[in-house]
């Protein structure tokens, strides 16, 4: 790396790397159905246990409704961003989601890689590739 290069690198995906519609029509419709059965399924896992509790909610269905009305909100809630996070990883790992990029994303990621900047999204559950470069980059079709 040179001198000059950062060693790290920050992205903000939503309009920045991808289109906003790709987050709000594309990563948020795909959590919105999956959180209660998400929430049941890794009920003993504690990142999903503390995220609830954090809601406020008594049961999965109240905590669902708070999460819902969060994200018809664009409300930046922690609990909500780490559930939702879960959630895209995993479609991502399925390859039930991919991700949309402007053309001049992928050439500079591989630009930054190849200078040994390492690099992540903001927030980090909603890329899909983050690392050195890791991950299979391609233009939006």
């Amino acid at each position: 790396m040179s001198e000059n290069a950062p060693a790290w690198i920050v992205l903000d995906i939503e309009g920045t790397t991808s289109s906003t519609a790709s987050v709000h029509e594309g990563l948020y419709d795909y959590a919105r159905p999956r959180l209660g059965p998400w929430i049941e399924a890794h009920r003993d896992d504690p990142e999903v246990a503390a995220a609830v509790a954090e809601t406020g909610g008594a049961t999965t269905e109240e905590t669902v409704a708070i999460l819902h009305a969060w994200m018809d909100g664009d409300v930046k809630a922690t609990p909500l961003k780490t559930l939702q996070g879960r959630i895209w990883a995993a479609g991502f790992a399925a390859g039930e989601l991919t991700a949309h990029f402007f053309d001049d994303v992928p050439p500079a990621l591989r630009a930054w890689h190849e200078r040994g900047c390492a690099w992540r999204c903001s927030p980090p559950g909603r890329c899909p590739v983050s690392g050195r470069g890791s991950g299979t980059l391609r233009p939006a079709t």
